[in-house]
């Protein structure tokens, strides 16, 4: 079964859900960050090794792949009235699927880093 009746958003709309995104992001971590630098807590992470690291890099992949799966949007999206879903289903994404869309967000801009190195 595929979905016929779907709507795509086009390229601004996206860019400005994602906008909306990083946004959104900066304003929640911002406060964490200050708090972890202010008061010595990134030591703690950093005494973690590749541990910590790993920890802190994965934190924003795992928000949006689970805000995918049980929301089907980002904020940015949902201020935009944008759902990620299944295209055979209509559903929201599945965990796999999920992974798969934010993996492929690097593939999408791997030309424009080359294009900048």
């Amino acid at each position: 079964m595929h979905l016929d009746n779907v709507e795509y958003v086009g390229f601004w709309a996206r860019t400005f859900a994602t906008i909306i995104d990083t946004i959104v992001l900066l304003v929640i971590a911002f406060p964490i960050v200050w708090v972890h630098v202010s008061t010595g807590w990134s030591q703690q992470y950093a005494d973690l090794g590749p541990l910590g690291q790993l920890l802190g890099q994965l934190s924003v992949p795992v928000i949006v792949v689970i805000l995918w799966m049980k929301k089907g949007a980002t904020p940015g999206k949902m201020l935009i009235s944008a759902r990620v879903v299944d295209a055979e289903t209509g559903n929201n994404p599945t965990g796999w699927q999920s992974i798969g869309r934010y993996l492929a967000y690097f593939v999408a801009f791997t030309p424009l880093l080359l294009g900048v190195i």
